[in-house]
């Protein structure tokens, strides 16, 4: 397997992050029309994705490496089910849904390209 000095060097880690930012920009341009629950849970399935994929690549265990990654997995769905409900409520504007659902998505891509090449190593 690859050795990488850092996590910090993967793409999918960084595009998480890009997802973290503008979920925290969403959240701070509609602060007026969105509950403090709804802002503190958005940020918090936000933060929570970036540090399971970090926690997943210094993972040496495999078994332990896919759990987080599936944790990752999970938190996007919440997240993404969280954030429909804002737009379908008019909470947020189509534009900010279709911004995070760019990030979201390319998020889903990179962690499924992982996903297989982990498994390469694993048959």
């Amino acid at each position: 397997m690859v050795r990488v000095n850092s996590f910090r060097n993967f793409t999918l880690y960084q595009r998480s992050l890009d997802l973290t930012r503008v979920v925290y920009e969403v959240s701070h341009i509609y602060k007026e029309s969105l509950s403090n629950g709804n802002i503190g849970l958005i940020r918090k399935y936000a933060g929570h994705i970036p540090n399971q994929i970090a926690s997943a690549l210094i993972q040496v265990n495999m078994n332990v490496r896919f759990r987080k990654l599936n944790e990752a997995v999970a938190t996007l769905k919440k997240l993404r089910v969280l954030m429909n409900n804002l737009e379908m409520r008019k909470e947020i504007d189509y534009k900010s849904w279709c911004l995070f659902e760019q990030y979201r998505i390319e998020v889903i891509k990179l962690l499924n390209g992982y996903f297989g090449w982990l498994g390469s190593f694993v048959n």
